[in-house]
């Protein structure tokens, strides 16, 4: 697959030089839209070609293990972090998520949120896609988030505490 490629540290790279600076700058707009709303999570996309005989989820594996997103107290369950991957080539993508996530977010969710990108993706617009992705995470980790309590067998956090009633997940 060739070496890791550098990425770039505000968290958006495109390799493929592709974007430019206004939907660079739309798709950092969701991006600190998702992390206000979630500061534990940091999110990372790679806009890239990969050869056809990769599979996109190896390439995920390799740049999330590799690439040195995540540092050493953020490993194992302590990693909130997530990665979504473009091929812009084959127009597919794919997303991976930390250890610290899993219990919490399942595969068949995120399926179901990339899958919510393909029409844009299909179009050609890829920063309409990556959008999409970002704030389709963001309405599943806030359902998430109100489930929790309920999961736990806990009281609902919205029903017992007036300060989190109004709080805008």
């Amino acid at each position: 697959m060739g070496p890791v490629p550098f990425l770039d540290p505000s968290g958006l790279t495109d390799a493929t030089g592709t974007l430019g600076p206004a939907k660079e700058k739309r798709i950092h707009k969701a991006r600190e839209a998702f992390h206000q709303h979630f500061p534990q999570c940091q999110l990372y996309v790679v806009i890239k070609t990969f050869r056809d005989d990769v599979p996109l989820e190896l390439a995920l594996f390799w740049i999330f293990n590799l690439a040195g997103l995540s540092p050493a107290e953020k490993k194992a369950g302590k990693n909130h972090d997530l990665l979504l991957v473009v091929d812009s080539q084959r127009m597919l993508t794919g997303l991976t998520m930390g250890y610290g996530l899993e219990a919490f977010i399942n595969s068949q969710d995120i399926d179901r949120n990339l899958a919510c990108a393909a029409p844009q993706l299909a179009a050609g617009d890829l920063t309409a896609g990556i959008v999409t992705i970002i704030e389709g995470l963001s309405e599943l980790f806030a359902t998430t988030c109100r489930r929790l309590p309920v999961a736990a067998g806990l009281p609902s956090a919205r029903s017992s505490t007036p300060a989190l009633a109004t709080a805008d997940y």
